[in-house]
């Protein structure tokens, strides 16, 4: 009894991972070349693709709470979907990144055969990126 459990558990597993792996599409974006107080604060502006930045999906502020003096990395993180432009604004150091122009490809699914959209390609004001992790500094 013991072995179909541990069998049925592992595939249980391994299913639940696998699907894990084809879900959704987007572009990494990591903070950590500022320091924490520099990041505590970011506005993401999310746009319908193909409106110039005219028309707004959605909007969030995302507050990261330091110290004042606190000199460490940034460890915000976030996930951009790929269906839509953005830009993203740091007030603490007036920044701001436009990631716009997202191409994507189907791409074979792992483990479960299906298809996922891929980015491939995109800019950031103007520049052309293939990473699919985006650091901005």
């Amino acid at each position: 009894m013991k072995p179909v459990f541990l069998f049925v558990l592992l595939a249980t597993l391994l299913c639940a991972c696998c699907q894990g792996e084809c879900e959704g599409c987007g572009i990494f974006v990591s903070f950590e070349k500022f320091n924490a107080t520099e990041a505590d604060t970011v506005l993401f502006v999310e746009y319908v693709p193909g409106t110039a930045q005219q028309q707004v999906r959605d909007s969030q502020w995302i507050y990261n709470p330091t110290l004042p003096a606190d000199t460490t990395k940034s460890f915000l993180m976030r996930d951009l979907f790929c269906n839509a432009d953005w830009t993203i604004f740091i007030p603490a150091v007036n920044r701001s990144y436009l990631v716009t122009a997202i191409q994507t490809k189907l791409e074979k699914c792992p483990c479960q055969g299906g298809k996922q959209p891929s980015v491939q390609q995109y800019a950031v004001n103007g520049t052309a990126h293939q990473e699919h992790t985006l650091v901005l500094q």
